[in-house]
């Protein structure tokens, strides 16, 4: 039986490029799924892991686990496939949005830290689901997360 639970793991740096491989030496958390297949009870689940960098401040640790989290969620409703920047730049927002409503020297600069993100991925696409949820509203950008690949054209 798949436990419906999901246990962050605490990694440190080198636990956490051992399951993110060497093309993500910028990690602070990584989030892992294994399809399980029962044939004969005709159900498909998924069992993650969540993985967070041990040792970082405590909103750092925040920001990367309402990240990913974010990407669980997506993964429970299939929407694992999206486009990267898309994906990426909502589970930042998810962070951005938990980040917001912290009162904290440390929470400001992580936030300033994802604001001017120079990634394609990461710092671009987080600036482009911003702009999207300020001009559309945090319900129309989840249910565009839900049943659309990308964001529309201009953002």
């Amino acid at each position: 039986m798949v436990d419906d639970w999901i246990q962050p793991h605490l990694v440190d740096r080198l636990g956490l490029a051992e399951v993110s491989g060497p093309d993500h030496d910028r990690a602070r958390g990584l989030t892992s799924f294994l399809a399980v297949d029962k044939r004969m009870d005709v159900m498909k689940r998924l069992n993650r892991k969540v993985y967070v960098l041990r040792g970082m401040p405590e909103m750092d640790t925040r920001f990367a686990l309402a990240h990913e989290l974010t990407h669980v969620w997506l993964g429970e409703l299939h929407r694992m496939d999206t486009g990267a920047a898309f994906r990426e730049g909502s589970c930042n927002h998810a962070g951005y949005l938990v980040l917001q409503e912290c009162d904290d020297e440390r929470a400001e600069y992580v936030l300033h830290s994802v604001l001017n993100d120079e990634d394609e991925t990461y710092g671009r696409g987080f600036r482009r689901v911003k702009r999207y949820v300020e001009d559309h509203g945090r319900e129309v950008w989840l249910d565009r997360l839900r049943n659309e690949d990308m964001l529309p054209e201009g953002y």
